[in-house]
């Protein structure tokens, strides 16, 4: 490689700077991002088979849910937006010199991020009006969805420059080699505790309800702490498998004690959720909610200081 296509070096104190900034902006994004995916996710398959079974229940938690993770449009996605900048500008700085990402690289996201923010809002705006949802606000729902996966697909891919800057130089030859297994790895991590947090944020802010609402009631009640009691299990079980596969995957030189010992927290936090709902006294009670999600909040801060 020639020198001067090495990452331009960096002070040791703009190197600590940007560790902060982007660890902080990594722990904003990430979780935000992973559980309007989540809940996404759930709202559209809810929404679905209730309208094929005339199930009230699942299409009033399919709106619930929905609103939960997005906080009514305007509480988190802005704030996702508002932290991809920072993580883009943290990156290129580290990686720096003449074998920097093009801007363009980082701008596709932000754009498949953007646009998922508005289909997603299209469909909860359908979604308060009518049970009966037309296809097209369904579609775009779907839609919204998938551009969030891509988003945040990319975000890993382009992260993973950090793990593995030699790369680069083939990277801008050739777009293909952007591609690794170790992002991959981390991205299906990431989904597994996503889904968990969402169960967790079920837990939490959804189940109260009044029988005379449509669909809801006791029977709803129940619904809503299966359903989030079997995210955060199932998130739990997958995390703990995948954080072994992520240190597989990683480059050797990014292996250390210290990666170790921060990615051995992911599944004993785990093992704590599995703890709390299936083992403990009160198992299905919504009241766990507050600590499932402060758990995974900790699993999504291991992961982050990993990186």
């Amino acid at each position: 490689m020639n020198p001067q296509d090495l990452p331009s070096p960096l002070s040791p104190d703009t190197i600590l700077l940007l560790r902060y900034l982007l660890t902080a902006a990594l722990l904003l994004y990430l979780p935000l991002l992973g559980i309007v995916i989540a809940g996404s996710a759930a709202s559209l398959v809810l929404n679905f088979f209730g309208r094929e079974n005339r199930d009230d229940g699942s299409l009033r938690l399919s709106r619930d849910w929905l609103e939960a993770v997005t906080m009514n449009r305007w509480g988190l996605l802005p704030l996702a937006l508002l932290a991809y900048p920072a993580i883009a500008y943290a990156c290129q700085r580290f990686l720096g010199g003449r074998t920097s990402l093009p801007p363009i690289a980082w701008l596709v996201p932000f754009g498949a991020l953007l646009a998922g923010c508005l289909l997603l809002s299209m469909y909860l705006s359908a979604i308060r009006r009518t049970t009966e949802l037309p296809a097209a606000p369904f579609g775009a729902g779907t839609a919204g969805l998938l551009a969030m996966l891509s988003a945040a697909f990319l975000s890993f891919l382009l992260l993973g420059t950090l793990v593995n800057p030699a790369k680069l130089p083939l990277i801008r030859s050739n777009l293909v080699f952007i591609l690794s297994w170790h992002a991959l790895v981390e991205f299906l991590l990431f989904l597994a505790l996503s889904f968990g947090l969402a169960g967790g944020v079920a837990l939490r802010f959804l189940g109260r309800s009044k029988a005379e609402e449509a669909g809801g009631g006791p029977e709803y009640e129940a619904r809503v702490r299966s359903a989030g009691t079997s995210f955060a299990v199932a998130g739990a079980v997958a995390a703990s498998a995948l954080v072994v596969l992520y240190l597989i995957t990683l480059p050797v030189m990014g292996v250390s004690t210290e990666v170790f010992v921060m990615a051995a927290t992911v599944p004993i936090l785990a093992l704590a959720v599995f703890a709390l709902l299936c083992l403990l006294p009160g198992n299905g009670e919504a009241g766990p909610g507050d600590r499932v999600s402060a758990l995974f909040i900790l699993m999504f801060l291991a992961v982050v200081l990993c990186d």
